[in-house]
């Protein structure tokens, strides 16, 4: 069949063509489920810019979600329920949610620190491990901020 005869069979092809690229580019022939957790939907970090905005080194230290450490709602940061999330970092200098990244994993910042802590303090948030956040410690490390 030659092609150059045919030209309802090349815009036929040239529509087909397009309604593929159409339903992968928005998603539509992605059927991948959502996993559920603890009654919380799981998803992945957002896509974050390629090129970060800075990149900086600051105190890290780690925090529980103890009243002791907190305050009377220790589930509930400044930029709402923690608990049960394990890429939640507090600070005081980004706005909330900011999404960071220390030693290659994502946080975003979800809560703030007493008012004595600069803005280059990330207090990583390690919910009920009190164990993990002593092991932690406090560390230079660096920080890099999307």
């Amino acid at each position: 069949m030659n092609t150059e005869s045919h030209p309802a069979y090349l815009i036929l092809l040239s529509i087909m063509f397009l309604l593929i690229g159409f339903t992968i580019g928005f998603g539509i022939a992605d059927d991948k489920p959502c996993e559920t957790v603890n009654d919380f939907i799981m998803v992945e970090a957002p896509n974050l810019s390629l090129l970060p905005k800075e990149i900086t080194y600051g105190v890290v230290s780690a925090y529980n979600s103890m009243i002791e450490q907190t305050d009377s709602t220790p589930c509930i940061g400044a930029g709402g329920y923690i608990c049960g999330r394990d890429d939640v970092v507090a600070n005081n200098g980004l706005p909330l949610g900011t999404w960071v990244q220390i030693e290659g994993k994502y946080y975003q910042v979800m809560d703030r620190m007493n008012a004595r802590y600069s803005e280059n303090h990330y207090d990583i948030f390690m919910d009920k491990d009190l164990q993990k956040a002593k092991e932690f410690g406090r560390q230079n490390l660096e920080v890099i901020i999307y």
